[in-house]
């Protein structure tokens, strides 16, 4: 089992979409794959349109709070901790234990978060629990001169511990910003082999596709965006390489 931390410094950045998108990709390569919306902004219940299904309590009884939602996509569920209502600050440390413990959880090849932004101490606790991490930038100078406070976090959690891993940084683009403009080719330039693969495009598609529920790679899996997630997830080793 491979747990991945999809990370971002600020909102509003593509976060949620790349998590979705990176665990949607490795369930539909029949990778067994839970998606834990580990931000009390539920913007993955949201997005999947999940928040006016009931779904299920929590996954095993050892977790008192939450819903899972099995089965979303084949192969593909969601778990939200904080779907009951708004948790306490140890809750999440209390589902990251027992993602780390429960036997039921050993069947998943994956186990995907989507993080609250770093600057919150519920994605310092999350970063100590992963194996595994992306860090998703938004193609602004000012997310690259915040950097260093998030590397700083990073270092701190790895103190005492070799992980996470470092997997690389995504760059995802502002609208109507392409990806040849200055900022873009600076922060590329800057950034170098950190850098997964190419900045994903702002694409009208992601949001047609959220509409519908759906992450972009089911609904228009031969759109721009739906395209470079392909590359990543492939560089993550989560589907097979093309």
């Amino acid at each position: 089992m491979r747990r991945l931390l999809v990370a971002s410094q600020k909102g509003g950045v593509g976060k949620t979409t790349t998590a979705i998108n990176l665990a949607s990709l490795a369930a539909l390569a029949e990778q067994h794959v839970l998606l834990i919306d580990a931000d009390p902004l539920g913007s993955v219940a949201c997005s999947l349109n999940l928040a006016a299904e009931a779904g299920f309590g929590p996954p095993d009884a050892a977790i008192p709070q939450g819903r899972l939602w099995p089965n979303v996509l084949p192969w593909l569920d969601v778990y939200d901790p904080y779907a009951a209502g708004a948790a306490r600050e140890g809750d999440l440390e209390n589902v990251l234990e027992w993602v780390g413990a429960a036997p039921a959880l050993q069947t998943y090849d994956w186990i995907v978060f989507d993080s609250p932004p770093c600057t919150s101490p519920r994605a310092f606790h999350l970063l100590t629990h992963c194996d595994e991490l992306l860090l998703v930038l938004r193609a602004e100078m000012l997310a690259y001169r915040t950097l260093p406070n998030f590397l700083e976090a990073l270092k701190a959690a790895r103190a005492n511990q070799t992980r996470p891993n470092l997997r690389g940084i995504l760059l995802t683009l502002p609208p109507g910003e392409p990806a040849d403009s200055a900022t873009a080719t600076a922060l590329q330039k800057a950034l170098g082999h950190r850098l997964i693969g190419p900045a994903i495009p702002h694409d009208s598609a992601v949001g047609h596709a959220l509409l519908d529920g759906m992450p972009v790679v089911v609904s228009r899996p031969e759109t721009a965006a739906a395209l470079h997630y392909k590359g990543v997830a492939s560089r993550l080793g989560m589907v097979p390489c093309s």
